[in-house]
């Protein structure tokens, strides 16, 4: 077992191998760790962080909400850079099929239906659902997911 790097509200966890295993929580909490030691490799980051995914160990995603608002942050090699959202309510999860191709879920606020967006790399479109709040969502490609709420 390793050991965890601080007694921070942790929220989610995900990597590539023993190597490279990413961990996330309140308050902007991000950790690295490499194999050895762990790093806090996010600075500036404030909302609450609960979901992360990624493709590989310099392409990865992470996001939370907080105020309302869903802010979504992209690793893309060693600089983290914030994809605007423009969208309120609370994140659920983030699935990631390709390098332009990001799935969230959540709930929306001023709406009774749950929240599903879409981002190719350069803007989001929004999916219709009849869920009040979609939780996650996986699939084996672009053209078959599955969402669970």
């Amino acid at each position: 077992m390793i050991q965890s790097p601080s007694s921070a509200d942790l929220s989610a966890v995900w990597g590539t191998s023993i190597n490279n295993i990413w961990v996330l929580g309140k308050h902007g909490v991000v950790f690295h760790y490499d194999g050895d030691t762990w790093s806090v490799p996010v600075y500036g980051i404030s909302e609450s962080l609960n979901c992360i995914d990624g493709l590989t160990a310099n392409s990865v995603w992470i996001g939370g909400s907080d105020s309302d608002e869903v802010k979504i942050y992209h690793l893309n090699d060693s600089q983290w850079v914030q994809i605007e959202t423009g969208f309120t309510g609370s994140l659920e999860s983030l699935w990631i099929t390709e390098p332009d191709s990001v799935w969230l879920t959540g709930k929306e606020i001023g709406t009774a239906g749950g929240l599903i967006q879409h981002y190719d790399g350069t803007r989001w479109t929004q999916i219709e659902t009849e869920l009040r709040t979609v939780f996650g969502a996986w699939g084996s490609s672009n053209h078959t997911i599955f969402f669970v709420g």
